[in-house]
């Protein structure tokens, strides 16, 4: 597949992108010549037939999805309206480059951030850039005071928590003093945070969410699950989901190389699939994006709207979706029409029946002012929709991984209770 450098022109949120004339490009005796475009449009439309073409199940017929198609070539015409250039080497199967997202660990009592940190290490794809065993050292850190002024703002926050298995153990609200501390203060709420601890009960998953954590990580009891664990972690916070560059920048490859394991998605089939909301105004993304999840199990969309104030009705059962099957999360696009996606987001995390349903937001946008707001208002992830079909089939995949067999959501029903 072929795909686009960013160009040094960028669209604003909600910015209608027009067609412009064909850019003109200098040679080296100065003499204007234009670029060829239509080379490269007709292999894009020849990779997205292939792409959105597949056999059904009897074998006798090639279905095809023509508006997945159409979507295709009109985001590559836009592209080419923008006068961005093209490459003819894809990225699939490159490790990324650029600056590796750096990580707080913060360990309480547990006292057991030795295995984190050497499987991170063994990934190469995150940094544990700091280890503080208090809420205070690790506001501290946060905040650059003393004795930790020259510590690297993190782009992630790791909460560990080691819960004692008795009746008396402490419920999980009163461990949550740092993540209450880091939402109420302008500056570092943008940071997400993780809980990762030892226990699935439901309460604390509430607990988790309704406090603002943006995922819920439980570890496994075996060497070789955790491993797995932290690697399927890692390549969906570096290469999936954009983190916001308070340490600098990085690079997220959005998935550049393909999953080790091809059987993974099929080998977790028996696993309770997580029931999703798709808000996108975008018919032909919707299109896309479902084919894209085509081959995923681990995701079943409840449901499509089309606008925020539709999301709204939907999720507080409201008409017409009186009996509509609750999600489990929500997968929402930022720019629609009335009612944008952060205002989505703000009116959920205000209504207590909606403000522990995990929302990830999926969007065209990579600006770094998107991803600070989105975060500081309560989404669990950021993820900019990639341009090339495969690369949106490998962000599925991952998407799937992560939010079915890495991180607990709460139970869609008690999520509303």
């Amino acid at each position: 597949m072929l795909e686009a450098k960013q160009g040094s022109e960028q669209t604003e949120p909600g910015e209608d992108v027009k067609l412009a004339a064909e850019p003109k490009k200098r040679t080296k005796r100065g003499t204007a010549v234009r670029r060829q475009p239509v080379l490269f449009l007709t292999r894009t439309f020849f990779a997205a037939v292939f792409a959105g073409c597949r056999v059904t199940k009897s074998g006798s017929h090639a279905i095809s999805d023509f508006s997945a198609i159409c979507a295709m070539v009109m985001r590559t015409k836009i592209r080419i309206s923008k006068g961005q250039d093209f490459v003819g080497k894809s990225k699939f199967r490159q490790v990324a480059q650029g600056t590796q997202p750096q990580i707080l660990l913060v360990e309480g009592e547990s006292r057991d951030e030795q295995w984190l940190r050497n499987e991170f290490e063994e990934t190469g794809l995150l940094n544990i850039a700091q280890v503080v065993n208090t809420t205070a050292e690790a506001l501290a850190s946060l905040r650059g005071e003393a004795p930790f002024k020259d510590a690297v703002q993190p782009s992630l926050v790791l909460l560990h928590l080691c819960l004692p298995e008795t009746p008396e153990r402490p419920n999980l609200s009163t461990e949550l003093e740092l993540l209450a501390e880091m939402k109420s203060d302008d500056e570092l709420r943008v940071i997400p945070v993780v809980i990762v601890t030892n226990g699935h009960a439901e309460a604390d998953v509430l607990n988790a969410y309704s406090h603002g954590a943006c995922s819920f990580v439980c570890k496994p009891e075996s060497e070789a699950d955790r491993r797995t664990l932290i690697q399927r972690f890692a390549m969906y916070w570096s290469h999936v989901a954009r983190l916001p560059s308070l340490a600098g920048p990085h690079s997220p490859g959005h998935a550049e190389f393909r999953l080790s394991e091809p059987d993974t998605l099929e080998s977790a089939a028996e696993t309770r699939p997580i029931e999703v909301l798709i808000v996108d105004d975008s018919d032909d993304d919707v299109v896309l994006l479902k084919e894209a999840f085509v081959d995923c199990p681990l995701v079943n969309f409840v449901e499509t709207v089309n606008g925020g104030e539709e999301a709204l009705c939907y999720l507080r059962g409201e008409m017409p979706y009186q009996n509509s099957r609750r999600p489990g999360l929500v997968l929402m696009d930022i720019n629609m029409p009335r009612k944008s996606g952060f205002e989505v987001l703000a009116e959920m995390r205000a209504d207590e029946r909606l403000a522990r349903v995990p929302v990830v937001m999926l969007t065209s946008s990579k600006q770094e002012s998107d991803i600070l707001h989105a975060y500081a208002n309560g989404a669990c992830s950021f993820i900019s929709k990639p341009f090339d079909f495969d690369q949106m089939r490998d962000v599925a995949r991952h998407f799937a991984l992560y939010w079915a067999l890495v991180a607990d959501i709460p139970d869609s029903e008690s999520s509303s209770a």
